[in-house]
Parts: C-alpha cells; structure tokens; sequence
C-alpha cells in the first residue's frame, strides 16, 4: 500500500480497529444551580466593603508621580555601543567605556 489506509497497515494486513464503531451517547442530566449565594461569595462581598478600589483621579497612570526624572539620572551613568566589532549594541558602565570593543 503506497498511501496508508484506516483498515490495513502498511505492510498490507487488515488492522482490528474499532475506529468506526461509535460509542452510545450518554444522557446528561441537567441540575439546577443553586440560587443562594454560597459562603465564598458573601466573603468576596465583605471584602470589596471592608477595602474598597481607588477612585481617585490618576493622571497618565502614575498617580501624579513624575516617571522621567530618575530616567533621565539613571541614563547618565551609562553609555551605548557595541561591546565587540560585530556584536550587538550594549548597555555599558562609564567605568567600562576603555574597555569597547577588545
């Protein structure tokens, strides 16, 4: 056989399969959930009560904290350039910048 078959193997004899039988279907029986709440969810409750979210404003998603300024001092302490001849761009310490590219 050049191309497989689902009843005989390669090398030519009929396989036992049991591909083709189809199992009987299995009733499902439905259940109703149950209307009251469980104890979980009354937990859940109390808990969104005892500590609510903040609802204050938020201006650019920082709480009103300026995010550039230790940006700005951070990247005075390093420098880019490619560590080796045909290496990648790296981040390098000012102490390291003799040392570019040996």
């Amino acid at each position: 056989m050049f191309y497989g078959s689902m009843t005989h193997s390669y090398n030519g004899r009929k396989r036992k399969t049991s591909a083709y039988k189809t199992a009987p279907r299995k009733r499902v029986v439905f259940v109703p959930m149950e209307i009251a709440p469980s104890s979980r969810q009354q937990d859940i409750r109390d808990h969104y009560d005892k500590y609510p979210s903040y609802t204050g404003t938020v201006s650019n998603g920082t709480c009103g904290v300026s995010t550039e300024s230790y940006k700005i001092e951070e990247s005075k302490k390093f420098t880019i350039a490619p560590a080796y001849n045909k290496g990648a761009y790296q981040v390098i310490n000012k102490e390291n910048i003799k040392d570019i590219g040996r």
